[in-house]
């Protein structure tokens, strides 16, 4: 089975309105360079070198300073790492004049063409700072996003622009040093964590995915990002809002199936409660998207989970239920009629087909029930209103002292009042398993002495003082089967 495999790295701008409006308003507003020069904040020399690159008719379009820039890259590179450097040595902050001086940096990095590597900017500061370019923009980085984002625009554009440049420079020349590489990565990435993705600013939060995206083409550099588990929440969270908008929706994905390539992650991401809603939103976006892109990266990751989490059968087998419950099979036979550009899409889709194809007859009502206890998502499917499954199932429950019905019985802790709480799960949950409850009592009542072991018939009392009318009524019912069972 084929899979993507993460791509050449290339060196990537970044992108969206609002960016490109702040790095305009900082190409085109008028310098006084003489007054940084009085107030000691550059050497006239160096002034003279920066003043020809923002003298240009077109101030706005970088292709005007990258035909300054390239007639002396060695110069240009040298004052301007040079002059970074002080500005981060001093304690007080110079914002006007770093933010020119970082503007014009980006575009000497991201805008000459880098066809031949000794031929640009990069190649140039490599090989002034021999190979450590870093320390004055985590500097930089460290002060300008030790505050509230929101609360300055000139830090926030200072620190967008640092943690670019240093992602820049560890993507194309990483660190020798894998310390070195781990410390910076981890600055990086604290920042993207705490000044973006996590921010109530969507436009914040699409320049973080856009950093991620670029940052976790490099596997020791996902190995780093995968060891703090609030990064990966971070980053689903975006991904499953239903109001992201299209292009963040596609990174948040892109970065998803970069991780997938880790066998570890992916066992985490197919058997952690907290990551249930993956599968099924995958094959969710595959059935929806209109760009093949979307769809390709989406079927990959399913692939990736089956691939790269394939060390025993039995997991593959668990993973490939999964598929089965949301729905997989009918959405990749929908797929597989429609026409595709890519070669390894319609392979994936084929191969994939047949896995779940072949899989369809082992697939029970009791699978599907499990599915749900373990992913903490019940649904009034069939084999809840059924009464056959009961008694069919009744020794499963048994087994193990009882290990499924106290699996069933701990979701009623779930606390609706959590911040991350779906309210409206918790009450379908605790409808559905007052309901079950209900059910087992009736086909096995020396059920009862175990829910009242668990002191569970206090907890479904207090529910049918639930404001949902649902809960109200299954925890009444329930009580009474209860309290006349225990007679």
């Amino acid at each position: 089975m084929t899979a993507l495999r993460p791509p050449a790295l290339t060196p990537f701008r970044l992108e969206g309105d609002f960016v490109s409006q702040l790095l305009t308003n900082i190409r085109t507003r008028s310098i006084s360079w003489t007054s940084f020069v009085k107030a000691n904040y550059l050497s006239s020399e160096n002034m003279a070198v920066l003043k020809s690159v923002t003298s240009v008719n077109d101030q706005e379009d970088p292709a005007s300073r990258v035909d300054v820039l390239i007639k002396d890259l060695p110069t240009y590179s040298k004052v301007l790492l040079d002059s970074i450097t002080d500005i981060s040595k001093n304690k007080s902050k110079y914002l006007d004049l770093t933010k020119i001086l970082l503007v014009i940096l980006y575009d000497g990095l991201t805008f000459i063409d880098n066809s031949v590597p000794e031929h640009t900017m990069t190649h140039e500061i490599m090989k002034i700072s021999k190979n450590n370019p870093y320390p004055p923009f985590v500097e930089i980085l460290e002060s300008s996003s030790s505050g509230e984002q929101d609360s300055n625009q000139d830090e926030f554009v200072i620190s967008i622009l640092c943690a670019h440049i240093l992602i820049f420079f560890l993507t194309t020349n990483p660190p020798s040093s894998k310390k070195t590489a781990f410390e910076l990565v981890s600055t990086v990435l604290k920042f993207i964590q705490d000044g973006l993705v996590t921010s109530s600013n969507a436009q914040y939060r699409f320049l973080g995915v856009q950093l991620l995206k670029e940052l976790l083409s490099v596997k020791e550099f996902r190995d780093i990002y995968i060891k703090k588990t609030e990064y990966l929440d971070a980053l689903i969270k975006i991904m499953l809002d239903k109001n992201v908008e299209l292009q963040m929706r596609y990174l948040s994905i892109y970065c998803l199936w970069t991780l997938t390539f880790d066998s570890k992650t992916n066992q985490l991401l197919t058997t952690d409660a907290k990551y249930a809603e993956i599968i099924p939103t995958m094959f969710k976006f595959s059935n929806d998207a209109v760009k093949e892109k979307v769809v390709r990266l989406s079927i990959s990751i399913l692939i990736n989970f089956l691939d790269v989490s394939s060390s025993s059968s039995k997991s593959q087998t668990e993973i490939i239920k999964k598929f089965l419950l949301a729905n997989g099979l009918t959405i990749v036979k929908n797929l597989i009629e429609r026409k595709w550009s890519d070669n390894e899409l319609k392979d994936d889709l084929n191969t994939l087909y047949d896995l779940l194809n072949d899989s369809i007859k082992s697939l029970t009502n009791f699978d599907e029930y499990e599915n749900e206890i373990k992913t903490k998502h019940l649904l009034w499917s069939p084999c809840h209103k059924n009464s056959e499954f009961w008694y069919d199932n009744i020794d499963k429950f048994k087994e193990n002292n009882w290990k499924l019905l106290k699996s069933l019985i701990s979701l009623l802790s779930d606390d609706n009042s959590a911040p991350d709480a779906n309210v409206n799960q918790l009450y379908i949950n605790q409808s559905i398993i007052c309901y079950d409850l209900s059910m087992l009592i009736k086909v096995a009542p020396e059920v009862v002495k175990v829910i009242n072991s668990f002191g569970t018939k206090t907890k479904i009392m207090t529910l049918m003082n639930s404001p949902n009318s649902n809960v109200k009524f299954e925890a009444l019912r329930t009580t009474q089967l209860l309290v006349a069972n225990s007679l």
